[in-house]
């Protein structure tokens, strides 16, 4: 696995990533700004979002900053996924892995403040004249508090400042490990 990232900005669509640098598809909403060629929550730092699409093992899936006036995504969160290339060295060492990642969850991520899991899953399609199995390994990091207002607040703005950095933390410490098992 190289150490170098790949370009790209949360996703494994080569379309989205050849449009880097042009205008989002489609319109942002009020809550949101242009950034490459997403639409982003306007509070979200260019820089969380650089160093989280920079990650070594783990691509961006989604990334918000908590709105108030929404029932599902009121809290701040962040949802990632192991890229293809690394789920296999992950699965093959399984129990290693999981200790290994339920030590970092609790040392980064057992703040009263923060939710964090990782989830390993095998999932088998079976469809006529078609019979799919697929692995995939997702982490998912929210804040327990709740957006109240619009603004962006200081409690949010200390927990996407606190988190980015540690969530490298935790995709350096998997990078070394799925290194270590080649």
């Amino acid at each position: 696995m190289s150490d170098e990232p790949s370009d790209r900005i949360g996703d494994q669509d080569r379309h989205a990533v050849q449009q880097r640098g042009r205008r989002p598809q489609r319109p942002c909403r009020d809550y949101e700004r242009p950034w490459k060629d997403k639409c982003v929550d306007k509070n979200l730092k260019d820089e969380w979002l650089e160093d989280l699409n920079a990650l070594l093992v783990f691509d961006l899936v989604s990334v918000c900053e908590g709105h108030p006036q929404s029932m599902y995504t009121c809290q701040p969160h962040l949802n990632l996924q192991l890229r293809p290339a690394a789920v296999e060295p992950v699965f093959a060492s399984r129990t290693n892995v999981l200790e290994l990642v339920g030590t970092q969850i609790n040392k980064l991520f057992s703040e009263s403040d923060t939710d964090a899991e990782m989830e390993l899953k095998s999932r088998i399609c079976i469809r006529p004249f078609d019979t799919t199995s697929t692995r995939e390994v997702t982490a998912n990091i929210g804040w327990l508090g709740d957006r109240r207002s619009e603004a962006a607040s200081t409690d949010v703005v200390a927990w996407f400042e606190k988190i980015v950095p540690r969530v490298q933390q935790f995709d350096q410490v998997l990078h070394e490990f799925i290194n270590a098992s080649d």
